[in-house]
């Protein structure tokens, strides 16, 4: 079964516009749902509301100081 996904996750600021939709798989969906969860999600909307990937990258880096951040974020 497909469903329709919010690539940026409505909670992280993401809006329900064509360019922020995917069709994923059930489980992929769920797999992304579960990864997401786990995501501190007030820092996660702050960094997704910068305008810019660069600016988005910055703000990951600032979020989680002097911690690994995996590569799969």
């Amino acid at each position: 079964m497909l469903v329709v996904d919010h690539m940026v996750p409505v909670d992280w600021g993401g809006g329900s516009e064509l360019s922020n939709l995917q069709t994923l798989c059930t489980e992929c969906n769920q797999g992304k749902q579960a990864w997401l969860r786990d995501m501190p999600r007030e820092q996660m909307s702050n960094i997704m509301s910068q305008a810019t990937v660069d600016r988005r990258i910055e703000a990951l880096f600032d979020s989680f100081p002097n911690q690994e951040i995996p590569s799969s974020l």
